[in-house]
């Protein structure tokens, strides 16, 4: 079943490919992932428990729907395939990005206080250790973060902003120097937050923007992905000694790096066939899905409780805690509910497709759609999508507030002076 289920994938990412003969499409990215996913699978099988066979029928037919969803959101569309530009009217001001770079840098102070905090808090020697134990699998008693977390979308949101002020026009209106320092900044942030999936967030939104408006090109973007992707991942694998040790050799550090790369790859999988096997028959009517929604009402005082974030661990045989897109969505809606998530999640990302690959397109449909290939991207590994909602809800409102309400196109219309072409450098 399971290569019966990888070609028919083979033939879903060539079908999804030639619907707009266009990488970015969500559809095609979608299909290459669970196909890559699958043929690991079957080369990685004697690494983990049997997969239930009904299991890769289920990720075939999401494959399916979710690019149903993209297909009826993006119908009839012709995206932009050659360089293109962003509507300079879009982009936010000079003065806005001062504001919002002078937040995130005075944002540093309380952020290194709380990360030094909970670095010293034990229980390990090693700071590195006790920031990731007591930021996530000790959350419920520190508090994790914090706060101070949201400093941290923040210099994601000024990053992107650089590279749309360097990508979108057709002469820049931010330096190279400061766009290095932006991203400098996020990338502090990204670390000391000690999660790779912060990391792969700041990383996905460097390299898609260019991508998005063609100034790059996709195998190159891919091969920058990969290489960079892999020393960010052992680099953090080795400081947490997850897969990796300092006092260890290369070689050593090598065997373990790839095991420890591939559970974390695949380990979802086998988790997800071993949820579905032993679940019951009821329904949590959204109480997963919608965790965020629960947290926050918990937060204004109601009498809710949120389902936790960090799962429970499971042997496959080795111990995980993550079980793809797929459970929360069945836990709380049954096989065919969570099949139905998948077909509105596809539509989602064809409709920011649409709007992201467009002729002069919008700077913030850009770039949503390139923090959205964040949750795509980890499909395979958690769900990102409604159970982070809330990190999507601030992402959406920084881009209203910075894309759209303090841009210069909205300061000279009111001040009754006309729109500049965007060919002149601004004083940035």
């Amino acid at each position: 079943m399971a290569l019966l289920c990888g070609s028919n994938l083979l033939l879903l990412v060539v079908a999804n490919y030639f619907l707009h003969r266009d990488v970015l499409y969500p559809g095609f990215l979608q299909a290459v992932l669970w196909f890559i996913v699958v043929a690991l699978c079957i080369v990685y099988r004697d690494m983990f428990i049997p997969i239930p066979e009904s299991l890769f029928t289920l990720l075939l037919a999401g494959v399916v729907v979710f690019g149903m969803g993209a297909f009826v959101a993006s119908y009839n569309h012709t995206a932009s395939k050659t360089r293109n530009y962003v509507d300079v009217t879009t982009l936010p001001s000079d003065k806005a990005v001062v504001i919002l770079a002078i937040v995130v840098i005075l944002g540093l102070f309380p952020y290194l206080s709380r990360i030094s905090e909970l670095a010293a808090s034990g229980p390990s020697t090693n700071s590195f250790i006790n920031l990731r134990y007591n930021a996530s699998v000790n959350l419920e008693e520190t508090g994790g973060i914090g706060r101070v977390s949201y400093f941290i979308t923040l210099s994601y949101v000024l990053a992107g902003i650089a590279i749309l002020k360097r990508q979108g026009p057709r002469a820049p209106t931010i330096s190279k120097p400061l766009t290095i320092l932006f991203l400098a900044i996020a990338f502090v942030y990204g670390l000391l937050s000690s999660g790779r999936g912060q990391l792969l967030t700041l990383l996905l939104i460097a390299l898609t923007i260019p991508l998005i408006l063609r100034a790059a090109r996709p195998g190159r973007t891919v091969v920058i992905l990969a290489c960079v992707g892999t020393i960010l991942f052992a680099g953090v694998g080795i400081a947490l000694e997850k897969g990796g040790n300092i006092g260890s050799t290369v070689g050593e550090n090598l065997t373990t790096m790839r095991e420890s790369v591939v559970t974390y790859i695949l380990g979802g999988v086998p988790a997800l066939g071993s949820f579905l096997k032993d679940r019951g028959p009821d329904v949590a009517f959204g109480a997963n899905s919608f965790r965020s929604v629960f947290a926050l009402f918990q937060a204004l005082g109601f009498s809710t409780s949120a389902a936790p974030l960090v799962q429970p661990y499971l042997d496959v045989p080795m111990p995980v805690n993550v079980y793809t897109i797929y459970q929360p969505y069945v836990l709380d809606f049954g096989l065919v509910g969570g099949l139905l998530a998948l077909f509105a999640i596809g539509f989602a990302h064809g409709v920011l497709y649409t709007r992201a690959t467009t002729a002069r397109p919008k700077a913030l449909w850009v770039f949503l759609f390139a923090v959205s290939t964040l949750p795509l991207s980890m499909q395979a590994f958690q769900d990102m999508y409604f159970s982070l909602l809330s990190l999507w809800i601030q992402y959406a409102t920084y881009g209203v507030v910075f894309f759209s309400l303090l841009t210069d196109g909205r300061r000279r219309l009111a001040a009754g002076r006309p729109l500049h072409n965007g060919l002149t450098p601004s004083r940035l």
